[in-house]
């Protein structure tokens, strides 16, 4: 059951319970407004997945992108380069790389709001590095 289909059904139901009775059995009012409340934690949720679903669609385009073939990369330390001029020793990460550094600057940055980084599951069709 995908969650629209659920929100739905919650919503009926609740509608059929407004009513109070159902089947011979008393629906208490406060039964009825935690389906409500239900549904409109649910449809919360599914607006945040959503987000979160476009943001990981980006981050994994983002992260196929590497300096030597994408119109877009990623590049490591770019104060270095502006300083220094990019060339031999430039870093782009991609893939796994990009992956790791920014885990590692998630750590340094917020230690306690990233406990799992860097336990990231590898996506379908790519080999680990």
């Amino acid at each position: 059951m995908t969650t629209t289909t659920l929100i739905q059904r919650i919503k009926d139901l609740t509608a059929r319970f407004g009513k109070g009775w159902h089947d011979g059995i008393q629906i208490d009012a406060s039964d009825i407004a935690d389906l409500c409340l239900a549904a409109d934690a649910l449809e919360q949720q599914a607006a945040q997945i959503e987000a979160l679903r476009a943001d990981a669609t980006r981050y994994r385009w983002l992260r196929m992108r590497d300096w030597f073939n994408s119109e877009l990369c990623v590049l490591r330390d770019p104060k270095r380069v502006l300083t220094e001029g990019i060339g031999l020793g430039a870093d782009c990460p991609s893939l796994s790389r990009l992956d790791a550094a920014i885990d590692a600057a998630l750590r340094q940055e917020q230690p306690n709001h990233f406990p799992d980084a860097g336990k990231m599951v590898q996506p379908a069709g790519e080999q680990p590095t």
